[in-house]
């Protein structure tokens, strides 16, 4: 399957409060990727590890991989781990990267890149993206399935759905609450969407959903990153646009390009996967969220 005509589509314009202040430049950017979807830095390693589909995004095809860099976009193992079905989103925790692949939970040692285990998600579609909370547990979202499910260590169980989120997509947990961006409702061919997606909050522990007042229809959204004082940054992949969300509202900082897939944040910088491009870029985050003059 041609994965540019598979997530085909018109952009959709996104009306924010506030305007860029400027055109955002990289200050690094890797070529050579195959459809990168998701991109993780570990600041204790100062590595990075990006994810190539290389193929159908619905399809096990064997010839994904994830590719290890530098924290400078040095590329150390450009096919680090391979022969994976279609690697998507990923998160680093306990010395070991978690890989969404379409239908399993691969966990991989951090230090060898050998497969330790794969967690199969029964009745799954596809998923998406993966965080971990502060006692290890690993929460991974099925886009097309409308779910997320919960791997403790033994195995990956089904563990919440509800009708207000039918696609999520970016994950993130921080501060005891889990943060899901729904990419939308009423998903159409080319996977636009009759409504924009929102941003929620769900409580692991008292399962309670709160929906973010200040991001409801705001995108399709991807990428979900949480900032140590509480800003959101999140990303349309439709449209490439990339906003923030504070108390103050959403403002959208800029725009990355179409196919901008599941971005990250850390040690200060903004990593984006180019789909489309099979590209890395890399930006400041403090030039790209600095106050509008």
């Amino acid at each position: 399957m041609n994965y540019r005509h598979f997530f085909a589509g018109t952009a959709l314009a996104v009306a924010v409060a506030h305007s860029p202040a400027y055109a955002a430049e990289a200050i690094w950017s890797v070529a050579g990727f195959n459809q990168p979807e998701s991109v993780q830095h570990d600041p204790q390693t100062k590595e990075v590890y990006v994810s190539s589909i290389n193929g159908s995004p619905v399809e096990a095809t064997g010839k994904g991989y994830i590719s290890r860099l530098s924290e400078t976009g040095k590329v150390l193992d450009h096919k680090w781990v391979k022969g994976l079905d279609s690697p998507k989103g990923m998160a680093v925790a306990n010395g070991h990267v978690y890989v969404a692949d379409l239908h399993f939970l691969r966990v991989i040692d951090q230090k060898t890149g050998e497969l330790l285990h794969s967690a199969p998600a029964a009745n799954s579609k596809m998923l998406n993206d993966v965080t971990v909370d502060d006692e290890g547990v690993v929460y991974v979202s099925d886009w097309l399935g409308g779910a997320i499910y919960r791997y403790a260590g033994k195995g990956i169980t089904r563990w919440f759905e509800t009708k207000d989120i039918p696609h999520p997509n970016g994950l993130q947990f921080k501060n005891g609450t889990l943060l899901i961006g729904n990419w939308g409702d009423k998903l159409n061919k080319d996977f636009s969407t009759n409504k924009l997606g929102s941003l929620y909050r769900l409580d692991p522990k008292t399962m309670q959903l709160t929906q973010d007042p200040k991001a409801v229809q705001l995108a399709n959204i991807d990428g979900v990153s949480v900032l140590d004082n509480g800003t959101v940054i999140l990303n349309d992949w439709l449209t490439g646009n990339v906003f923030e969300v504070s108390d103050k509202g959403p403002r959208l900082l800029f725009n990355a390009g179409k196919g901008a897939a599941d971005t990250s944040v850390s040690g200060g910088k903004l990593y984006v996967p180019m789909m489309l491009d099979n590209r890395l870029d890399v930006y400041s985050l403090e030039a790209i969220t600095k106050p509008a003059k």
